[in-house]
């Protein structure tokens, strides 16, 4: 008996959801004209090349960050260099900006290949660096 009102439900929330994603899906966004949709692409672009550019320049802000700890720490303790390494890792590019590793990677190539950074291989890890 349970089983049969656990299928009655299911059954009434599965058409409540199509029908109320029939009636509001896309509504906002579908152009009328070719000329709506291209202005569409073309915000739609403008807005991911901010958002990547902003994402770039918190990348960079964190490696001089990073990089003047670095030098701190130096002068504190000349040991400090065999302990801690130089630059980050793409794990900490993860972290920051709570993207994917693939993201992470595809910023730190685009940032190495402006020459913004430059990249230290350490085996199968890389570390980054600013460019000088």
């Amino acid at each position: 008996m349970n089983y049969l009102y656990l299928i009655f439900a299911a059954s009434v929330g599965f058409l409540l959801g199509r029908t109320s994603m029939r009636d509001d899906a896309m509504c906002d966004i579908e152009p009328s004209t070719p000329a709506q949709l291209k202005q569409l692409q073309k915000e739609a672009r403008v807005a991911i090349t901010d958002r990547t550019n902003d994402r770039k320049q918190k990348i960079l802000k964190m490696m001089r960050h990073e990089e003047e700890h670095f030098k701190e720490l130096l002068v504190c303790s000349p040991d400090a260099s065999v302990q801690t390494k130089k630059g980050i890792e793409r794990a900490d590019v993860d972290a920051l900006l709570g993207v994917s590793r693939k993201t992470a990677l595809k910023y730190l190539n685009e940032l190495h290949e402006h020459g913004d950074i430059h990249q230290i291989k350490d085996g199968r890890f890389s570390r980054y660096v600013l460019g000088i």
